[in-house]
């Protein structure tokens, strides 16, 4: 049979459409989407990135890192310009402990909390303009309550110096919408656990999942060494790194390396002089959140090591690329 020109015309139409049409499924994106007056960002939501955002535990330490320069604010900082795969970030930090149900921050202009205490009045000024998402915490709270977490979301609560501190330092321009997630009381690894694997696949989403604590932090220690001298709030950074805290935070890492979750999710039991590691768990924690959002195949990266106060260990490592 012989097809008219208006025919040929026609057929290589339908076959570009077939053709675009099988090609959308890869980019997330539905066709009625690329004429909907949606924002760009909320566009991009529904874009499988080629590269999948990590997820990170940050060892945030003191707040004086804020207005501090060194090797840690370097190597934050470094890494962030490295990431190109990021629209959004959700912190887990250690300075928001929460009765159940999960609390998600809603506000669409989180305030911060100056949660500390007996600092130069030069951190009490700072400021750091972040937006949230509204959305995006609905969307996350309905994945949380599918597997079966109860949640809540905070439309007043604002974010912790646990989180808007490290991210200062790391995207000055306030560049992305931060969400932050309660801590449960009470809980457990695997429960902690269990949350970052239900919300793990926003990585592919573009959403940088944070952890924000530290895997020794032993406050009433360091607050000891202090008063019998062997430290002193001069050298917090130079003081010599105390050989128990050397070996935890090594115990650590090797088992970060090798992915031995279930030893880490028993670091309790397994650490032996885990009392001293961390006496109260609210900086360890967010480690049990970010182990649950590993994907397969993940690399590790260690982005940042050293160990403040003797024994404080500001550990920073990244799941994925």
């Amino acid at each position: 049979m012989t097809l008219s020109y208006e025919n040929n015309q026609k057929l290589l139409i339908f076959q570009v459409f077939r053709d675009f049409k099988s090609f959308l499924p890869f980019l997330r994106i539905r066709f009625k989407d690329l004429i909907s007056e949606k924002t760009p960002f909320q566009l991009a939501r529904k874009v499988s990135f080629m590269e999948i955002s990590p997820s990170i535990f940050i060892g945030h330490g003191s707040p004086m890192t804020a207005i501090e320069t060194g090797s840690f604010q370097t190597d934050l900082i470094n890494f962030a310009q490295s990431l190109k795969n990021v629209n959004s970030i959700l912190v887990v930090s250690a300075h928001w402990e929460q009765s159940k149900p999960l609390q998600i921050i809603s506000a669409p202009k989180p305030e911060l909390i100056y949660d500390f205490y007996g600092f130069p009045d030069e951190l009490y000024r700072l400021k750091y303009s972040v937006s949230g998402n509204p959305d995006l915490a609905k969307h996350i709270a309905k994945t949380l309550e599918r597997k079966g977490f109860e949640t809540y979301l905070n439309p007043d609560r604002g974010l912790d110096h646990g989180s808007w501190i490290p991210l200062s330092i790391m995207f000055p321009e306030a560049s992305f919408p931060v969400l932050q997630l309660s801590i449960p009381i009470p809980r457990t690894p695997q429960e902690l656990f269990k949350m970052g694997k239900a919300l793990g696949h926003y990585r592919k989403e573009g959403i940088l999942l944070m952890g924000s604590g530290n895997l020794i932090h032993n406050l009433g220690h360091v607050a000891h060494q202090v008063r019998v001298g062997s430290i002193n709030y001069t050298n917090f950074s130079d003081a010599p790194v105390e050989e128990w805290a050397r070996m935890a935070d090594n115990w650590i890492k090797g088992k970060l390396n090798k992915f031995q979750i279930k030893d880490l999710l028993d670091s309790h039991k397994m650490i032996s002089n885990f009392k001293m590691v961390a006496p109260t768990t609210e900086h360890y924690d967010p480690l049990y959140f970010i182990l649950g959002t590993k994907l397969p195949d993940d690399p590790i990266t260690h982005f940042h090591e050293s160990i403040q106060a003797g024994s404080i260990s500001m550990r920073c490592f990244a799941l994925g690329n």
